[in-house]
């Protein structure tokens, strides 16, 4: 193919003559990318080198949805879980307004909370949280016997509350040490594995 030239709606190859419609060289550009990646691809499986450049096909339709934000984290819920738990009458709104004021505290990939990077202690999280004391610690037992989070004491440092990756996760993947802590948890899906465990 020699040099396209356009008159009007077409294209014409100046050394053959031959016109193509922009329907046809679309067809065309397209073909001729793909063989380069695909010889691209064989290459780098005959050298033994990694395949980092990967093609992408772009609707011609318009999409009717809009990305909201650029290079936020965001944390993930187990929905259905996560409607039985809200939907049931195990928790008060006390337990389901501690759990919706710290979920966006999650940290990957422990599932710990933090807030501004620090673990809290039972005094300042009530007041975080806006609950007294006592009352902060009758949510907290509710929310273990309910496999939500777990608290880990240890010493004098505060206590850590890790939430449960299978209704509440900071991302994908969570340490090895924060899933086996869960790992016989009722909503983990895998359950029937760790029983005889």
């Amino acid at each position: 193919m020699g040099e396209l030239i356009r008159i009007g709606e077409e294209w014409v190859d100046d050394e053959t003559g031959q016109i193509y419609t922009q329907e046809e060289l679309n067809y065309l550009s397209d073909k001729r990318i793909l063989q380069a990646h695909t010889d691209y691809c064989k290459r780098s499986i005959e050298y033994g080198t990694e395949v980092n450049y990967h093609l992408i096909k772009l609707s011609n339709k318009e999409s009717n949805k809009m990305r909201v934000k650029e290079r936020y984290k965001f944390n993930m819920m187990h929905r259905t879980d996560l409607r039985e738990i809200m939907a049931s009458d195990k928790l008060s709104l006390k337990e389901v307004g501690f759990i919706g004021r710290l979920t966006p505290f999650i940290c990957f990939p422990d599932n710990d909370v933090k807030i501004n990077n620090q673990y809290l202690t039972l005094e300042e999280l009530a007041k975080f949280v806006g609950f007294s004391k006592n009352i902060m610690t009758k949510v907290i037992k509710v929310l273990e016997n309910e496999e939500i989070i777990k608290v880990v004491k240890g010493g004098n440092k505060p206590p850590i509350i890790y939430f449960n990756p299978f209704l509440y996760s900071a991302g994908r993947e969570v340490s090895k040490d924060t899933y086996m802590m869960f790992a016989k948890s009722k909503y983990n899906p895998d359950l029937k594995y760790y029983i005889d465990k």
